[in-house]
């Protein structure tokens, strides 16, 4: 189970899962500014990483993985990406598999996302839940998964709809988070982001380790933050402005291209992630989360 026998009898909720951040947007050049990984999805997998976490954005009529906006970086269709992942778990029949997607534009999961499921053959191997929320404790076991063939955990930040898409899960009633954009190499460990009714003690936790810099020192961020969509509202809004202006230049307004590039080298210099990728090792990693369980014993 996961590579280690005594996991088998251990509860999904009770299991430490290394988790990669943006796992889609891999490239071997320093110069690309707006990458989180130097290595790509299957060679992220290969190193361990069971969790895999991917931002989600629209793209002439169909959903692709993009960091903050697809002007600054296009991982590729979120169906592309799905039969990866399908043919990485079809050849590791034992593995127990997360995934947590941002999904800033609230995209249907009815109407989009599962039939991308169903087309890249994982709707079947997602787990359902008996109810929702599930308290940590409350999970089956990595064995009961894997036997029965629901080794597949999926969580959505914003927008899900478990009454239309049983098996997409609302990611912050089960999972909370400390701050995300860290600018403390200390990585204080505080609830920040969370939802539902369950208390923190029974959700389980994502611990981020991607390290910022404070590009505007004299803002001071919201804390916590006002809701679980908070830096999904403000991707989206990113995204939207970035296309409104793309679709001005189109029309001909040569003159806003120098503002077009000096706000792109904003928006790249804010994004103040060390981007160093999983391949700098399977324990420490920069521009990963690790996303723990509350252990009991």
């Amino acid at each position: 189970c996961n590579g280690h026998a005594e996991l088998c009898d251990r509860s999904y909720g009770n299991v430490t899962f290394l988790t990669a951040h943006d796992s889609f947007a891999s490239s071997p050049n320093p110069l690309d500014l707006a990458r989180t990984q130097q290595i790509d999805l299957t060679a992220q997998m290969n190193l361990g990483a069971r969790a895999l976490q991917a931002q989600s954005h629209m793209k002439d009529g169909v959903l692709h993985f993009c960091h903050t906006s697809c002007l600054l970086f296009d991982g590729g269709s979120v169906l592309s990406y799905l039969q990866k992942v399908k043919s990485f778990m079809d050849s590791h029949p034992f593995e127990v598999f997360t995934f947590v997607f941002t999904n800033p534009e609230r995209v249907s999961p009815k109407a989009v996302w599962s039939p991308l499921f169903e087309q890249s053959g994982l709707a079947s191997m997602a787990y359902v839940p008996p109810h929702l929320p599930m308290k940590a404790t409350e999970w089956p076991t990595l064995g009961e998964m894997i036997q029965t063939g629901k080794r597949l955990v999926v969580f959505m930040d914003y927008g899900s709809n478990p009454a239309e898409v049983s098996y997409i899960l609302p990611q912050f009633d089960h999972i909370w988070e400390p701050p995300f954009s860290s600018t403390d190499p200390n990585f204080p460990c505080r609830v920040d982001r969370i939802s539902g009714p369950l208390s923190s003690q029974d959700h389980m936790f994502m611990i981020n380790h991607n390290l910022n810099v404070k590009v505007f020192p004299w803002v001071q961020r919201r804390s916590p933050s006002p809701d679980p969509g908070f830096f999904d509202t403000i991707a989206g809004a990113i995204n939207n402005g970035i296309n409104a202006v793309k679709d001005t230049v189109n029309n001909g307004v040569s003159t806003v291209v120098g503002a077009v590039n000096n706000g792109i080298d904003q928006i790249n210099n804010g994004i103040g992630q060390i981007n160093n990728g999983v391949d700098q090792g399977k324990d420490t990693l920069a521009s990963t989360s690790s996303m723990q369980q509350r252990r009991t014993a």
